[in-house]
């Protein structure tokens, strides 16, 4: 037992696979500062405060007859400082490592920025000597990810490797000689750490013992070619310089004699050839003799086909497929790609081809690309993650796919652009995909509009179809033709058309006219390359408030399909005054699960832009409001629009007329009470241009259900406020007429000739039928002002219904309307009444008796 304790403490090895520091090797020291975590692994565990932690294991092993091996795996999830560093103690001759003590350690970091690098030092008691300095910047990354190697031998030769990526294809650090001491006692670790820094240390794998042997050969793991005469190789470990730029190592098939070879780096070198290679000519390059540091010889051959740069022409190679939110993950790899396609019959090297997105750049350093292939390209790092869906190119700086939009472009070894896609959420098509998971496929290939409508979601199950065909692969095929979906008048004599689709430019030219006045454009540019959106600069200029008809005719939309003439109505619309626009119906209360909608007119002669205009409700202020478009938007002369935020719904609802006029809202418009509310409409600038404020018992009193019945205004130039000029929309055209002539409305354009006074009907039908549901009392007074009593008789004569209010009129033309109903709001019967109006004006008073007859409309 006791020749067995000897041993164990002749040597370490440790992974921490058994879960815990405390046996097998015992490891002292400041124990309640570490854990072994989930992942077994040894981790500091230090607390918030600025501190030095440490611990140390027994060990003898200082081999005196071969070279010792101290091999360990080491990871710095941080960038170190010289307030957070790691040290390794080799050799010890005491367990506590922040005492005085005679040694040698491995320290990582402890210098500052990008400057941070792997060094060996000696430490005879406080006194610390570098004595081999690591190369700048191996520890000095954001996460530092190290495996750690160092050799010594009898004589005190010491040899420090590393891995940066923690793997084990070790590359030298450097070398020197120090035999200073040759005996130890103790094996450690020494954290030196901030607050923030206080559990981001970690150890595994650690082994100190005789040198593990390699004895596996180097072997050329990648060959790329990077032009005509040169390759450039990869061994799969770091290798002897001299061996491997020896020319004598190496031969190639079909023959061409080797003129020079450099070393990139330990495990890279470049081949140069004193001729060119062959177009689609398949090379053999031999090798012998290359040592890896162990002195194991590699030898073999790889195979490289050598194919003539190409340029391709335009969208011959697509971008046929965008990852850009890869998370949450449906089913593919929770990280970002895009896939190339070759749209062509030709083979094109990939070689110094990049990708970017105009911030960041990734360029291909390999691989060809065959007619009707499909190419992943992704970081390097996750190439093994696509590996298994389809041919992977990995790349060391993809650029970042943000989320909302980006500006990817596909670029040819000389600066040709072969395609670019500049998408944004949009493209998706689909609410319910853009939010993560799903990439944005290519539909047409064939289709080289710069079109969003050529791309939208993967219906693919698991969200994407890297390096196969897309799910969604020709399945829309374009055969409408465009329309104007939008004319900017941005001076007198400059506009913007924008269409609905991408069109072909040359189909523009000499096709555009604008009446009245025969106007055409002098020229017509592109806005932001986009072959949608144009600006016409014209040969004359706009006048204001004034309709114009831009016309355009045998106009193509990418895809060729033909629009014969196209016509959109414009206008430089005029500032807007009180009054001009008006609320002219009100949907407040509708049926149960649709929408909400208020009408308004345009009562004035200007025209009339509803850009940043407000809906708005609140009684005595307002308490909600919102925008009705941030967009362009001009309301003729006498035009009526219905403004909801489903017009659909709307639609389907109340079935208007093909010509009827709507507005869908940037915003949903506000939540109208169904007993009380008031609707405010305001201009952009605030301005109130009118409100109403209504009460559910303005509706026509004898409906069964008022929901879904919207509420009229009968007159356009009557007061809003009054409850005799609103009544409910008729039956006869489903309870409400949004976007056009509202169903109650009551024309006044009669003359009165010399009368003073007189109806426009004697025979009226209050029943809500849209016809004569109210009667129509007229006035005109040469002189005045006049104080008019209204009051109706019936045909006994008894008064039924009493105006209390006293009307004020003056000389211009005035209405007042009776929906045949008492003082009691009740319908009055069937029969002949009276209407008896007192003029009292200037001291004198005069009569005025007028019959009529309340009916009925026969179906």
């Amino acid at each position: 037992l006791l020749l067995l304790a000897v041993i164990s403490y002749a040597q370490v090895s440790d992974d921490f696979s058994d879960g815990d520091f405390t046996s097998n090797p015992t490891w002292t020291g400041e124990t309640s500062r570490f854990i072994v975590n989930a992942l077994q692994q040894l981790q500091s565990n230090g607390v918030a405060a600025t501190d030095t932690i440490y611990l140390a294991t027994q060990n003898t092993f200082l081999n005196q007859a071969g070279t010792t091996e101290w091999n360990f795996w080491v990871k710095l999830d941080f960038s170190p400082s010289s307030s957070n560093f790691a040290r390794v103690y080799l050799v010890s001759d005491t367990a506590n490592l922040q005492a005085p003590l005679n040694g040698y350690f491995v320290q990582i970091g402890g210098i500052t920025g990008n400057n941070d690098a792997i060094d060996l030092y000696r430490q005879d008691g406080n006194t610390t000597t570098k004595i081999i300095a690591g190369i700048p910047g191996h520890a000095g990354k954001s996460v530092n990810i190290l495996r750690i190697r160092v050799l010594r031998d009898n004589a005190g030769n010491w040899q420090l490797f590393a891995d940066t990526l923690g793997n084990n294809n070790f590359l030298p650090e450097g070398s020197a000689n120090d035999n200073t001491y040759s005996t130890t006692k103790f094996f450690g670790i020494y954290c030196k750490h901030t607050s923030t820094r206080a559990q981001k240390f970690y150890f595994d794998d650690f082994y100190v013992g005789p040198e593990i042997q390699d004895t596996i050969p180097p072997k050329i793991t990648n060959i790329s070619i990077i032009n005509s005469t040169t390759v450039r190789i990869s061994f799969s470990e770091g290798v002897k310089t001299a061996s491997a730029t020896n020319t004598n190592n190496y031969s190639l098939s079909p023959a061409i004699s080797i003129a020079n070879i450099t070393a990139i780096s330990a495990q890279e070198y470049e081949i140069s050839f004193s001729s060119a290679f062959q177009d689609q000519t398949t090379y053999t390059l031999t090798y012998n003799n290359i040592q890896d540091y162990a002195g194991n010889p590699g030898n073999g051959n790889v195979s490289f086909t050598y194919y003539t740069p190409k340029i391709p022409n335009f969208r011959e190679i697509r971008i046929n497929e965008i990852m850009a939110d890869p998370t949450p993950a449906v089913g593919l790899p929770a990280t970002e790609y895009i896939e190339l396609f070759n749209n062509s019959t030709k083979t094109f090297p990939l070689t110094n081809f990049k990708i970017t997105d105009k911030k960041d750049t990734a360029y291909i350093t390999n691989g060809v690309l065959y007619p009707g292939e499909y190419v992943i390209i992704c970081n390097y790092s996750d190439t093994s993650l696509f590996n298994l869906l389809g041919k992977t190119i990995g790349v060391s700086n993809l650029p970042s796919l943000n989320n909302s939009g980006d500006s990817l472009e596909f670029i040819a070894y000389d600066n040709t652009l072969v395609d670019y896609a500049y998408y944004n959420t949009s493209w998706y098509h689909d609410p319910n995909k853009d939010n993560g998971g799903w990439s944005l496929e290519l539909i047409d290939p064939d289709n080289l509009c710069d079109s969003p409508d050529n791309w939208t979601a993967s219906v693919n199950s698991i969200g994407g179809t890297p390096g196969q065909q897309n799910s969604v692969y020709k399945l829309i095929i374009d055969t409408i033709p465009p329309e104007i979906s939008q004319v900017i008048i941005t001076s007198t004599t400059q506009i913007q058309i924008s269409f609905n689709e991408v069109i072909d430019t040359t189909t523009l030219a000499n096709n555009i006219l604008i009446t009245p006045g025969n106007i055409t454009p002098i020229t017509i540019i592109p806005i932001n390359n986009n072959s949608q959106d144009f600006e016409l600069l014209l040969n004359a200029s706009l006048d204001s408030n004034k309709i114009y008809i831009l016309k355009v005719w045998n106009i193509k939309d990418c895809p060729g399909n033909l629009a014969d003439t196209l016509t959109y109505k414009f206008a430089i619309p005029l500032k807007p005054q009180p009054k001009d626009v008006i609320i002219n119906e009100i949907l407040f209360d509708p049926l149960s699960g649709h929408k909400r909608y208020v009408e308004v007119y345009n009562n004035s002669e200007k025209i009339i832009n509803l850009k940043d205009w407000l809906l708005a409700k609140g009684i005595d202020s307002v308490d909600y409001y919102r925008k009705i478009t941030d967009k362009d938007f001009l309301l003729f002369p006498k035009e009526y629009l219905c403004l909801t935020d489903d017009t659909t719904d709307v639609k389907n609802v109340y079935a208007p007329p093909s010509y009827a006029k709507f507005l869908q809202t940037k915003d949903a418009i506000p939540s109208y009470p169904s007993n009380e509310g008031k609707v405010w409409l305001f201009f952009s600038d605030t301005t109130l241009t009118d409100a109403v404020h209504y009460y559910d018992d303005w509706h026509f009193p004898d409906l069964k259900s008022k929901e879904g019945v919207a509420l009229e205004r009968i007159c356009f130039n009557c007061e809003s406020q009054n409850p005799q000029h609103w009544t409910s929309a008729s039956s006869d055209n489903n309870y409400g007429t949004p976007g056009y002539k509202n169903s109650q409305l009551i024309e006044t354009d009669a003359n009165l000739g010399d009368e003073e006074v007189f109806l426009e009907y004697d025979l009226f039908s209050p029943d809500n039928d849209g016809y004569k549901d109210n009667l129509i009392i007229r006035y005109k007074f040469s002189e005045g002002p006049s104080k008019l009593r209204v009051m109706i008789y019936d045909r006994y004569g008894r008064r039924v219904k009493y105006f209390s209010e006293p009307i004020l009129a003056g000389t211009e033309e005035g209405t007042i309307y009776w929906d045949g109903r008492d003082d009691n709001n009740s319908l009055l019967p069937i029969g002949a009444y009276v209407v008896v109006i007192e003029r009292t004006y200037a001291n004198k008073v005069k009569n005025y008796k007028l019959p009529c007859i309340l009916g009925k409309r026969n179906n």
